[in-house]
């Protein structure tokens, strides 16, 4: 049985620089201090911490929105997950939905 979170976060920056943070190869590799391969756009791979989380883009808006499957290692499957960006002033609202978790049960 698969499950689902979201995760609701204000940040006091413009949306393009929360976007950024979570594509630009670069900046991902800056903030987690650990390699990392980032390709936004259709069919593109995300690879973080040596492969402990991967990802593959399904949907790239600039400075609005990504949709992509995503996993940890670990999963026997990709979850669906989207990331939605919002600009209140000079605030940026970010939605992360995760669905289609698999359950602990699914994992070998």
């Amino acid at each position: 049985m698969s499950q689902e979170t979201e995760i609701k976060a204000t940040f006091s920056v413009p949306p393009n620089i929360i976007f950024a943070s979570m594509t630009d190869q670069l900046q991902i590799c800056q903030f987690t201090r650990s390699l990392a391969l980032s390709e936004p756009h259709l069919g593109g791979k995300l690879e973080m911490f040596g492969g402990s989380i991967l990802g593959i883009y399904e949907e790239v808006e600039e400075d609005r929105k990504i949709k992509m499957k995503w996993k940890f290692k670990e999963w026997p499957t990709y979850a669906d997950c989207v990331v939605d960006f919002v600009g209140v002033n000079d605030s940026c609202d970010v939605r992360v939905k995760l669905t289609n978790i698999p359950s602990h049960d699914e994992f070998g």
